[in-house]
């Protein structure tokens, strides 16, 4: 497996540390800091896209789905044109 050298906040690595705790599963209503982390950390082209989608300045996520201790999906609500949504990204 190919891995990336990325830096991550204490919150974001409690992230990566829960994903490889759960496996398989989903973790709910997520809430992160987009500040620039100080601890070097090695993660999967999947969490490397998480990472920076939280580093895009999305902070809160509704879920996000594991497999085999990587993320596959995550859920951000949107609102466009008045309405509120779900967006969701996948990370294959």
């Amino acid at each position: 497996m190919l891995l990336f050298d990325v830096m991550v906040n204490t919150a974001q690595k409690a992230l990566l540390d829960a994903l490889k705790d759960v496996q398989f599963g989903e973790i709910l209503d997520v809430e992160l800091s987009s500040d620039d982390g100080k601890l070097p950390t090695k993660v999967s082209r999947q969490t490397k896209d998480l990472i920076e989608l939280v580093k895009d300045g999305n902070s809160f996520f509704r879920k996000i789905k594991i497999h085999q201790g990587e993320p596959t999906l995550a859920e951000v609500p949107y609102a466009v044109g008045g309405f509120k949504c779900i967006k969701q990204y996948r990370f294959n």
